[in-house]
C-alpha cells in the first residue's frame, strides 16, 4: 500500500476562516442569504473573492496597508503609520461565521494579512464589511439571482418597474430592494419559486396600474 507521503496537495481543496463580524453585518448577509436562496458560507466566500477584485473594496482597503503590496497588478505603498484594522471587540457586539475559501484565495488572504499586520480572518471580515457596503456588489448580486431564476420576459417588467419607480422617486431603488419587498410582500406559502412569487406581485402591483 503507498503511503501518503509525497501525495501532492489537491489543488480544490478548501481552507476553513471565522471571521468576527459586528452583529448587524452578520444578520444582512444571513437576509442576504435568505433571499437570494445562497447558502450563507457561499454567500461569504462570495463577498471575499468579489471584494478582492473589486477596486473601490481594495483602494478602502488600501488606507490601512502598514506594508508594501502589490494587487491586481497595483502597487500600494504601506505605512506603520496608517491606521489599522484591528478592533477590540465588546462582548455580545459581534459573532462568527463560518466560510470557506480556495487554496488560491487563501494564499492572496496571508499575503493581505501580512500586508495589514493582522489576522487572516480579520482580512475576511473586512472584505466581508467592505463588500457588504458596496452598492455594486450587492447590486450585481441580487441583479444575478434574478436574471438566473426568471425568464427574460419577467425581467423585462422589473426592469420596467424599476425604471418606472425611479422616474417618480428621487431616491433609486435598487435590484436589493426590490427583491427584498417583493419576498415581503408575497407571504402566499403555496408560492415557493422565484417565478411565482414575481408573478403575484407584478399581478398585484404593476400590471394592473
Amino acid at each position: 500500500m503507498k503511503g501518503i507521503e509525497g501525495r501532492k496537495p489537491r489543488t480544490d481543496r478548501k481552507i476553513d476562516v471565522k471571521p468576527l463580524l459586528p452583529n448587524l453585518t452578520k444578520m444582512a448577509i444571513y437576509r442576504l442569504s435568505f433571499i437570494t436562496q445562497m447558502p450563507v458560507k457561499s454567500l461569504a466566500e462570495y463577498l471575499i473573492m468579489t471584494g478582492l477584485q473589486n477596486k473601490e473594496v481594495i483602494d478602502r482597503l488600501a488606507a490601512s496597508f502598514q506594508r508594501d503590496i502589490r494587487i491586481n497588478n497595483t502597487y500600494y505603498n504601506g505605512d506603520l503609520n496608517n491606521p489599522s484594522i484591528k478592533i477590540r471587540t465588546e462582548p455580545g457586539t459581534h459573532d462568527t461565521i463560518s466560510v470557506r475559501v480556495n487554496m488560491k484565495t487563501n494564499e492572496v488572504l496571508m499575503v493581505l494579512a501580512y500586508s495589514l499586520g493582522c489576522s487572516k480572518s480579520r482580512v475576511c471580515a473586512v472584505l466581508i464589511e467592505y463588500s457588504m457596503d458596496n452598492y455594486t456588489i450587492v447590486n450585481d448580486l441580487i441583479r444575478g439571482y434574478l436574471e438566473r431564476g426568471l425568464d427574460n420576459e419577467r425581467m423585462e417588467e422589473l426592469k420596467q418597474l424599476i425604471s418606472y419607480i425611479n422616474k417618480v422617486d428621487p431616491n433609486n431603488i435598487t435590484w436589493a430592494q426590490l427583491l427584498s419587498h417583493i419576498i415581503e410582500e408575497v407571504h402566499t406559502p403555496v408560492l415557493t419559486s422565484l417565478q411565482d412569487k414575481v408573478d403575484h406581485f407584478l399581478i398585484h402591483n404593476w400590471r394592473d396600474n
